[in-house]
């Protein structure tokens, strides 16, 4: 999927969740379910081994996140990565 500068590929139909793919800003990211929270992972060149950056969101049973949570949480961490990281940018 490509829209809005975002770039996403799922990594399986089946839970999981694993999204990999590029932020609007240019940067690669990960983002997976850990049980207990989501975890987006950004930056370097293989985000899911060594990133660069990463931010968590707390959600019970995340394997099971329904789609339009998954993109609240993956927005919401997004913002954070951009506003922890503007200084580094400018």
């Amino acid at each position: 999927m490509c829209q809005d500068g975002w770039t996403v590929e799922f990594l399986s139909p089946h839970p999981p969740v694993a999204l990999i793919g590029t932020l609007p800003t240019g940067d690669k990211f990960f983002f997976r379910d850990a049980r207990a929270e989501v975890v987006l992972n950004v930056g370097g060149e293989d985000p899911s081994m060594k990133p660069t950056w990463i931010g968590a969101y707390p959600y019970r049973d995340a394997s099971y996140m329904p789609a339009d949570e998954a993109m609240q949480a993956i927005f919401a961490l997004t913002q954070n990565f951009i506003e922890q990281t503007a200084l580094d940018r400018a």
